[in-house]
Order: structure tokens, then C-alpha cells, then sequence
């Protein structure tokens, strides 16, 4: 896999797992407010919650383009090498099958 590839996957699997761990902070912060001040001011923080979360995943999806568009380009310019990988993975993965089903 090319860097630029690799540096994109990476990305966009830092960015999602950022986005999981603000909402969770998010969604305390809200069940807090909840308790302390009641359902108004819960409902103000949940509208700014939607928007942030809106926010950040449009940025996760454009990352997640770009690795897809990334591969494509790969393949379109390395055919015969992605049947090869293609055809290494399905082997492997029959391998793995046989080996399961004779030791059970």
C-alpha cells in the first residue's frame, strides 16, 4: 500500500476514534446537565452536540473519500498486481477454512 494511502487510512481511523471518544465525553457532559439544570438546558447542549458531531464526521467521510479514491487509483494503475493480491488473500483465506474444518 502506497504511504499517501496508508497516511489517509491512518487518518480517518484517528478521526473516528476522536469523534468517539468526544461524544462520550459529550453525551456525560449532557447527562450532567440533565441532573443539575433540567431538560432545557440538556436540549441546548444536545442541539450543539448534533451540529459538532455533523461537523467532524462530514471531515471523517471526506478522509475516507480520499483513501477510496486513493485505492482506486491503485488499482486502476496496478491491475494484474490486484487480481495477484486478490487471488493471494482468497487462497489464505481457504487455507485457513481447510485448517479450521480438519480440526474440528
Amino acid at each position: 500500500m502506497p504511504r499517501g494511502e496508508k497516511d489517509a487510512e491512518e487518518s480517518a481511523a484517528s478521526a473516528l476514534n476522536e469523534l468517539k471518544s468526544d461524544l462520550e465525553r459529550e453525551i456525560d457532559d449532557i447527562r450532567t446537565t440533565l441532573r443539575e439544570k433540567g431538560p432545557a438546558a440538556a436540549e441546548e447542549s444536545i442541539e450543539i452536540l448534533k451540529g459538532e458531531f455533523n461537523r467532524r464526521l462530514a471531515a471523517v467521510r471526506a478522509g475516507l473519500d480520499k483513501s477510496l479514491k486513493a485505492g482506486r487509483r491503485t488499482v486502476r494503475e496496478y491491475p494484474l498486481m490486484m487480481v495477484g493480491v486478490a487471488l493471494t488473500v482468497g487462497i489464505l483465506i481457504g487455507l485457513a477454512i481447510e485448517r479450521a474444518m480438519i480440526r474440528d
